[in-house]
């Protein structure tokens, strides 16, 4: 009888081990994958951080929560006067334009304040000539389309990041918001082409302490999505439209919004809001549809191109095809900012054909790259 008990003991002393080494194994396979996943994502960015003018500024462990990123108003806005003397011509064109009050982040009209932010002393000289340039370029715009809106949206205060969090160390990023609108966005879009064409400082930003001084350039935050389908078998690509950019003939990721004040969520812009809201207007993916999606945020990078930050994203409708995607996606609200919609399987030979053989914008190609290396 002892004997009997002994074995069986053994037996289940060896089940007991048996379990708690498979269980630490398995973990220890997890870390090493995760680990060679973390390296790999770090190895991409810092390649196109020399190579392509785009990089990541914070990267998800491998992918970021809703509850990592924080968004807080700052409370600051920053908005530059249409010229008056073309206000009568921009409303010849089309809907009447908003035309919003000039004010600074100190509450004045004079931009001192950024002058001395930025250490471009002569900044304010600047927004004058440009908010000129940019005014006869939306006239003109209007004039072949009629589709350039002044709405208002988000621009990026400043960044808090680098913190990690809980036992997992994840990260923690903190954005605070300024107010503006589509217009200061495009004069300091042009004031930024124009300091990197004269190799001013601005435009050789690589890291997220660079990108302190320059806020006021930081006038638009990108949330950009690709689409998964067929069980996360195929990943949609987008060839934007020349109405809308100038990167023609170049694939981006399925839907790109800017943050805007209709994003908000108990008084706080809402990344998730926006998302949900541009698979609407760019490719009529109804509310319901869009919350059944699975969200993944993956990383938020910045593009010294455009001098712009944004956060790629990923959702995934697993028993939706390509056709039934691409039929809904005609009867779109902003259906004209995509020219076409590609859909490439997502195995290894397949995509590296794609990228041999096709372009992509910068942020993009960083965006798939990045998403592949958490995917395979």
């Amino acid at each position: 009888m002892s004997e009997s008990i002994r074995i069986i003991g053994a037996f289940i002393a060896g089940v007991v081990a048996s379990f708690i080494l498979e269980s630490y194994l398995k973990a220890f396979w997890d870390w090493i994958k995760l680990y060679w996943k973390k390296r790999s994502i770090r190895k991409i960015s810092l390649a196109f951080q020399y190579s392509e003018e785009v990089f990541a500024l914070e990267t998800g462990d491998p992918y970021l929560t809703k509850g990592d990123i924080k968004i807080i108003e700052s409370g600051k806005k920053l908005f530059v006067d249409f010229p008056n003397d073309l206000r009568t011509a921009i409303n010849a064109e089309g809907e009447p334009f908003v035309f919003n009050s000039q004010q600074s982040f100190d509450g004045s009209t004079s931009f001192k304040d950024l002058e001395i932010m930025t250490g471009i002393t002569d900044l304010s000289d600047r927004i004058a000539k440009h908010a000129r340039i940019v005014a006869h370029e939306f006239i003109e715009t209007r004039k072949g389309y009629g589709t350039i809106f002044n709405g208002e949206k988000f621009g990026i205060f400043s960044i808090g990041g680098r913190n990690r969090v809980g036992k997992d160390e994840k990260t923690r990023i903190i954005l605070k918001t300024f107010h503006t609108d589509f217009f200061t966005y495009r004069v300091f879009s042009s004031i930024y082409q124009s300091l990197k064409k004269e190799g001013h400082k601005i435009s050789k930003v690589s890291s997220l302490e660079d990108l302190a001084p320059y806020s006021p350039f930081l006038t638009s935050f990108g949330v950009c999505t690709f689409v998964l389908l067929n069980d996360d078998t195929d990943i949609v690509l987008a060839l934007r439209s020349g109405k809308i950019t100038s990167k023609q003939h170049k694939y981006h990721f399925t839907m790109n919004e800017g943050l805007s004040q209709t994003d908000c969520q108990n008084g706080a812009p809402d990344i998730h809001n926006c998302l949900i809201r541009g698979m609407w207007e760019e490719l009529n993916i109804s509310y319901d549809e869009a919350v059944s999606g699975s969200v993944k945020l993956m990383d938020l990078f910045f593009t010294r191109d455009r001098f712009e930050i944004g956060i790629t994203s990923v959702i995934s409708f697993p028993d939706v095809s390509f056709e039934d995607f691409q039929f809904k996606r005609e009867a779109a609200k902003d259906s004209f900012e995509i020219e076409r919609l590609k859909c490439i399987k997502l195995e290894k030979p397949i995509i590296k054909e794609f990228l041999a053989k096709n372009e992509m914008i910068p942020d993009a190609k960083l965006g798939l790259q990045l998403f592949l290396a958490r995917y395979f």
